[in-house]
């Protein structure tokens, strides 16, 4: 919404509107009724105003944006703000409205008419448009009418809801704790079973944990869970530096926290859209529609072209729910990756700490050899000395062992003495570090196998997800390519309907905007600028007239838009087979079509063949007898089909293009009179929108219109033929 700054001067709105065209004046009350009629809030004209600027003048767009805000304002109300928090919708799931934003309404007046025998109008002219199905022309996001473009919208905000919106997040710390109070009970001595083994009231503080975490689990989780949490006390028992106990319960805790939830299961998060209850409402909604009598073609095109779209915007959802899906296992596969590198690394670690302790203590049991060796050395050497002496040989062991192990005196004896005991020393503290080492590298293999199972349960749901997500996927193709076969063609019948009716009534138009141009032509000649009401009226009925006339080609332009998206969606999604047996239901539907619908069916008609270029080339059927015939290079070519299938959707160009400068025809008296102008627009059937020098505006068939050489051909047949006339006078 626009801003102004505080303390400036805003211009009223009876200023503003005055800076607008008529027809954004007469769009701006069309919205002004709108809300007034089917919102319960109120809103200031300076809110609507602002809202149609932002909306560029556009009414349906302006009152979407309205109604949305009406019903915020309601939920309030309500106490309902639920929807407050809510995250923008995607577009790639949302479907396209059926009005494009673009400058104009299709707001068209109920005014009395006058008989058509007064003005020379065929009794059989089409039918002026229905006020009552105005709310069919200005559609919410699936084409829907307005009645229902409401309770719609709220489906649509329930919808855009997330699988993930009931399920229970799970917390790193509630997992810290649980594992932390988990160890410490393990460590506590029971009367009934040896400290750290695992009791029943210990296993179910892992079963309270991981239901906290809503965790898919197994007998074996279970157990390897309580394997890695007594390996982690046996490590942290040694009280070593080496061992970050904080650091290797978090790594525990994040391969918990990897187990499959038992609410997600790795399928995807957002809801696929529309969901078969929105489609069986606009299924419905077209059923009513279609069987009402009198049925309007454009509420026809509208649940039917809505209909369309919406299978067409499922399957597209399908694919894009499987790239969201890929993207988020991706995650889950990078995540795995990490904790696979860390605990890689720590076991790396852990592995060099094992062999450096097995190789320090082996030198440490060596050193601590050989100084047993030196005393047991002295100890011979005095055995001897006392045997020589005549001690016996009980009696001489004894005599060496105490001159070694209890003679101070002896130096060289308690020299060895001390060598072996600072040896045995460094003995004992190489095997508590061998210990360790091995009780860390018990902790990390420990926390390896937890990891590889839970690696393995997760690719399993990740597996089932993807399956399942396929199995929809194919079942929303099949049903809607079946869908598709049947409603295309009655669309394509009903775009036929639609352009012959708007047809129709932009010729109306035409003859009642001649007829209200030949009144007022008339009122000038006799009474000028006097009787007001009566010129204003004329001029009201003519601006009404070229309204329509517009309306109607936009009309069709919007309707020609539609189809070209929905086909171009069609193809992107659909194998090259499933669109053929499409296009094929619905050629025969095509035929009667006229542009700008046919050049639209004309891109797709041939998409089966494979000279696409020849049969989009090839030369028109026929041409209109004021166009010159078509190039040689492309008449003579040999390879152009010939079929009727291949050029029936080809069409001739108008005569004239946008921008062009032509010269109109109008009756004056018993001649005729030449007034220049510029082609702004080209409508059905060959009338063209034309600007003239003064700046008023009018619609005219091209058989009134000349290029300046014919114009110039036509003044000097005219200048030839004034002295015959005049010398026949004479004589």
């Amino acid at each position: 919404m626009s801003t102004h700054e505080a303390g400036t001067t805003e211009p009223s709105i009876e200023d503003e509107l005055l800076l607008l065209s008529d027809e954004r004046q007469r769009d701006f009350g069309t919205l002004t009724e709108l809300v007034k009629t089917s919102c319960s809030a109120m809103f200031s004209q300076r809110l609507l105003f602002m809202t149609f600027k932002d909306a560029n003048y556009s009414v349906a767009d302006a009152f979407q944006r309205v109604s949305k805000r009406d019903e915020a304002k309601k939920r309030g109300r309500n106490g309902d703000d639920r929807g407050a928090p809510k995250r923008q919708k995607n577009s790639r799931m949302s479907l396209p409205a059926y009005v494009e934003t673009h400058n104009w309404s299709p707001s068209i007046a109920e005014e009395t008419e006058y008989p058509n025998a007064y003005y020379g109008v065929a009794s059989s002219a089409p039918p002026r448009l229905d006020s009552d199905r105005l709310s069919y022309l200005i559609k919410n996001e699936v084409g829907v009418p307005l009645s229902q473009s409401k309770a719609s919208q709220r489906d649509d905000d329930d919808d855009d809801e997330t699988y993930m919106q009931d399920v229970p997040e799970r917390s790193e710390v509630d997992c810290f704790n649980h594992l932390s109070s988990y160890c410490l009970k393990l460590r506590e001595p029971k009367p009934e079973a040896a400290a750290g083994t695992p009791t029943i009231e210990h296993t179910r503080s892992l079963q309270q944990m991981f239901e906290t975490l809503v965790a898919v689990t197994t007998d074996e989780t279970l157990a390897l869970t309580e394997a890695a949490c007594a390996t982690y006390n046996t490590a942290e028992a040694t009280n070593t530096s080496d061992f970050d106990r904080t650091d290797e319960l978090v790594l525990l805790q994040d391969i918990i926290m990897a187990l499959p939830h038992a609410h997600d299961l790795d399928r995807p998060h957002k809801v696929v859209r529309p969901t078969d209850d929105t489609i069986a409402d606009l299924e419905n909604a077209a059923q009513v529609t279609l069987s009402a009598h009198p049925s309007a073609c454009e509420a026809n095109v509208a649940v039917l072209h809505a209909v369309c779209l919406a299978y067409a915007t499922r399957m597209q959802a399908y694919e894009a729910a499987k790239e969201d899906l890929m993207r988020l296992h991706a995650a889950v596969h990078k995540d795995f990756t990490h904790l696979g590198e860390r605990v890689a690394a720590k076991m790396t670690k852990s592995s060099h700490g094992v062999a450096s302790a097995d190789e320090m203590l082996g030198e440490k049991q060596a050193a601590e050899e050989s100084a047993a060796a030196a005393v047991q050395a002295l100890v011979e050497v005095a055995r001897l000395k006392a045997e020589e002496s005549g001690a016996t040989a009980s009696a001489a062991v004894i005599r060496a062992q105490r001159s070694v192990f209890a003679d101070e005196a002896n130096t060289e004896a308690v020299a060895a003495l001390a060598a072996q005991a600072s040896a045995e020393l460094d003995t004992g503290a190489a095997s508590k570090l061998w210990r360790a080492a091995r009780d860390f590298h018990a902790f990390f293999e420990a926390a390896k196998a937890l990891l590889d199972h839970v690696e393995s349960a997760r690719l399993k749901t990740m597996d089932a997800a993807v399956t399942a997500l396929a199995t929809e996927a194919q079942s929303a193709s099949r049903i809607g390519l079946e869908k598709l076969t049947s409603t295309l063609p009655v669309l394509c019948k009903e775009l036929t309907h639609l352009e012959t009716t708007l047809d129709q009534r932009a010729k109306h138009a035409t003859q009642e905007l001649h007829c209200q141009k030949v009144k007022l032509e008339t009122h000038t000649r006799h009474l000028g600028t006097m009787v007001k009401s009566r010129r204003q009226e004329v001029v009201a009925m003519i601006a009404e007239f070229q309204d329509v006339i517009v309306l109607c080609g936009k009309g069709l332009e919007t309707a020609a838009t539609q189809q070209r998206a929905l086909w171009a969606m069609l193809k992107d999604l659909m194998p090259k087979a499933a669109l053929e047996a499409l296009v094929r239901a619905c050629r025969p539907q095509l035929t009667p079509l006229k542009s700008p619908l046919r050049h639209v069916f004309a891109d797709f008609a041939h998409i089966a063949a494979s000279p696409a270029a020849a049969r989009h080339n090839a030369p028109p059927p026929f041409q209109a007898p004021a166009l010159p015939a078509p190039p040689t290079p492309v008449a003579a070519r040999q390879d152009a089909p010939t079929s009727p299938c291949a050029q029936e959707l080809i069409v001739p160009p108008p005569k004239f293009k946008v921008g062009d400068h032509v010269f109109a025809k109008f009756a004056s008296g018993s001649g005729a009179v030449y007034a220049p102008a510029q082609v702004i627009g080209v409508l059905p059937s060959r009338v063209y929108l034309l600007v003239f020098a003064d700046g008023d505006q009018y619609s005219l068939d091209e058989l009134f219109l000349f290029s300046p050489a014919e114009h110039e051909q036509i003044q000097l047949a005219a200048s030839a033929e004034a002295p015959a006339r005049g010398g026949c006078a004479l004589m």
